[in-house]
Formats: structure tokens, C-alpha cells, sequence
């Protein structure tokens, strides 16, 4: 919506403006007279700064245009600014999803714009640095599974869709489609949904009632692009379209819904439920490529599978030296020597300093083994991907 009005401002060598108590309207008026000036009229005159100064505008400041740069440019600082605007935004949408499945349990109307506002962040985050995105997602909870799924799903799809899509519009569209995919799970029984054994046919049936329910439930809010109940509505159907809801089409889901498809089901795989244990990341992108054609499209798959690596960012590994670290990130070239940081010893002890290693610059250390979530759950070893 302001993207003309950005890159105005950017043109001028504006990045920020503030107004001070104390302003007058004369210096309002200047500013204004300034600020319409022509690009070249600024900077022909010594840029924008100055002309506020030597014009009396003492109560309006400005600050330049400070861009992250290329991914071949960005600094350490430049990364960890943008990794802790990712930490910050999937925090904010947790908070909004939990919000809108409490507003649509008691059937009260809610607002989209903290989602929204979570995720035109990511959106930002996965355009500049995609790794900063892809360690979220292995951030799992046991207890906040239905939200954390959600915001997992989202980042995923965000990841993988920013391959494809180069423009913020339509990543903003399948970021929500993304979060908000599995909100008709809201009118399915709780205790169906977690329940520890296998479901019996007719639990079944109303599982499998979810993607209408998100569909109606997004359908009925306004501020929505209507594809977010198309993804709502498709995720589970299958690149075969022998999924769930039944459907008379047999028209290829919508890519959006593919997208999802895939981030929903590796998310979901890789975490622990009442009924099921977490599979390691390896375990699941297996399950995936096996079955590829039927459930899932073949080109999106490899698309992820190349991009996650066989050991995703956040994935924990056992070393060739009895050690265990966690993967900080992959290498497309050998998908088996990641770059690792080492935070347990061979006797299972918290290192006093984790050890940062790029397997590939060392043949006498390898993975031997990649291990599930919940074999180090008494330690918080995500703050080891910073």
C-alpha cells in the first residue's frame, strides 16, 4: 500500500522522520517545502539534513536510508539485526494466533492486524536472509503446539515460497493463507484432536471436516484475501486431489495450497503429539520424497528438500566424536556437512562455550546419527543458533 510513498522517501535520503515536542507550523511548512524538492534538487543542495538545518527546522529529524544490503554484503551485526526482527515477529504471531483461535472458540469477531503486521516482518526477514527464517521453525512446544504449528508453517512456507515469488504482495498472501490454514480445526472436539490413540471412523470424518470449516471461517472476514480460504480449503487435498474434503475436480490445487501442504506436513511430523513421537527432520523429508507424485508436487518438494538440506537449520545431530550440536546452517554443496555448533560433550554435558564447526572444512568429523527434539528437551539449545 505505501510502497510509492517508501520510495520516495528513499530517494531523498529518508529513512525515518521525527517530530519533536515543540515543533511550529512554520518549520512544518519547510519540511514540507523540502521533502517535495526532487531527488537531484536535494542531493544537488547537500541531501536533505542539511536543508532542514539551514532552514530552521529544528524539530523535525530525519535519519538516511540504512538498507541490509546484498546477502553478500551483510555484515555479523546486519544478520543479527535481522534474525532478532524474525525472533520478535514469529513471537508476535504466535500472540495473534492464539488470540484468534480463543475470538472464533466463543464465536466473537477478531481482528487480522497483529498477523498481518507478523507477517509483512517475515516477509522482509526471508527476501534479505532466509536462514534467518529457517531456524524458527525449529522452535517446537508440546503445550502451544496448535499455534506454534501455525507459525511454523507460515515461516516454511515462507521460505519456500520466497524461491518462487519475488514480490511482497504475494508473499504477504501466502504468509496468512499459511497461519491461518488449519483454523477450522477450532470446531473440532479437543479431545478428538489429541486424543492418544488411533481415531475411529466417524472421529475421522469430523477431522476431516476442518479445511470446510477454515474455508467458511475465512470466507466471513472481510479484511481477507479470498485465497486464504482457497488454501484453508485445499491443504490437505493432495497433488493428486485424492485427499480430503472429496471433491468432483480434479483441478491442480492452487500453488499456495501446494506450498503449504508441504510446510504443514514436515511441521507436523516433526512434532511431538500425545499420539506420536517427533520424527527427525531426516525421517520426515524420507516420509516426503516417498511420497512425492501422490500427496505432494515433485518440483516443490526438491525446492524444499534443497533448501532445508538433509539437516535442517535447528536439527540435532550426534557427532563422529560422541558430541552433540545443533545445525546453524546447511550446504547446498555436501547436504551432509552442515555448519554445526557443538553444545553437549560425549558425556552429555553443557559445554561452558559451544564450539562452532563447518563440517565440510573437517574429514575427521562427521554426523553419524540426527535425533529427535525431545532427547535434549531439558535444554534450551535454540539460543545456540544465534
Amino acid at each position: 500500500t505505501f510502497y510509492p510513498l517508501i520510495r520516495e522517501m528513499e530517494e531523498r535520503g529518508v529513512g525515518s522522520i521525527k517530530v519533536e515536542r515543540g515543533v511550529t507550523l512554520g518549520e512544518v511548512k519547510r519540511f514540507l517545502e523540502i521533502i517535495s524538492l526532487s531527488p537531484d534538487e536535494i542531493i544537488r543542495r547537500g541531501g536533505s539534513a542539511t536543508l532542514l538545518e539551514e532552514g530552521g527546522v529544528f524539530h523535525i529529524r530525519i535519519s538516511a536510508v540504512k538498507p541490509f544490503g546484498s546477502a553478500m554484503e551483510k555484515s555479523a551485526s546486519e544478520e543479527s539485526e535481522i534474525k532478532a526482527a524474525a525472533r520478535e515477529a514469529y513471537r508476535l504471531a504466535l500472540d495473534a494466533v492464539e488470540e484468534i483461535v480463543g475470538e472464533v472458540k466463543r464465536k466473537r469477531p477478531f481482528s487480522v492486524w497483529r498477523a498481518r503486521k507478523a507477517v509483512q516482518i517475515l516477509v522482509d526477514c526471508v527476501l534479505q536472509e532466509k536462514g534467518a527464517l529457517l531456524g524458527l521453525a525449529a522452535l517446537k512446544s508440546y503445550d502451544r503446539y496448535t499455534y506454534h504449528h501455525s507459525v511454523n508453517t507460515l515461516v516454511l512456507s515462507l521460505a519456500l515460497g520466497s524461491i518462487l515469488l519475488k514480490d511482497k504482495l504475494s508473499l504477504g498472501y501466502l504468509g496468512i493463507s499459511a497461519l491461518f490454514h488449519d483454523i477450522g480445526k477450532v470446531m473440532v472436539p479437543r479431545e478428538i484432536i489429541a486424543k492418544p490413540g488411533p481415531l475411529t471412523s466417524e472421529e475421522w470424518k469430523l477431522v476431516e471436516m476442518h479445511p470446510i470449516y477454515g474455508a467458511r471461517i475465512l470466507l466471513n472476514i472481510p479484511a481477507l484475501h479470498k485465497i486464504a480460504a482457497v488454501v484453508a480449503f485445499e491443504h490437505h487435498l493432495g497433488f493428486d486431489c485424492r485427499g480430503y474434503p472429496k471433491t468432483k475436480t480434479f483441478r491442480k490445487p492452487h500453488l499456495f495450497s501446494r506450498i503449504v501442504e508441504i510446510c504443514d506436513t514436515y511441521d507436523a511430523a516433526t512434532s511431538e503429539r500425545a499420539y506420536k513421537r517427533a520424527a527427525t527432520p531426516d525421517e520426515a523429508i524420507t516420509f516426503l520424497i516417498q511420497a512425492s507424485n501422490r500427496y505432494f508436487d515433485p518440483f516443490l518438494l526438491r525446492l524444499f528438500v534443497n533448501l532445508l538440506g538433509l539437516y535442517p537449520v535447528g536439527s540435532l545431530v550426534e557427532l563422529s566424536s560422541g558430541e552433540v550440536a545443533v545445525v546453524v546452517k546447511s550446504n547446498p554443496v555436501d547436504l551432509l556437512r552442515p555448519q554445526v555448533r557443538v553444545f553437549l560433550d560425549k558425556e552429555g554435558n553443557v559445554k561452558r562455550e559451544p564450539v562452532f564447526i563447518d563440517l565440510s572444512e573437517r574429514e575427521d568429523i562427521f554426523i553419524v546419527a540426527s535425533l529427535p527434539y525431545e532427547a535434549v528437551k531439558q535444554i534450551s539449545y535454540h539460543k545456540y543458533l544465534s
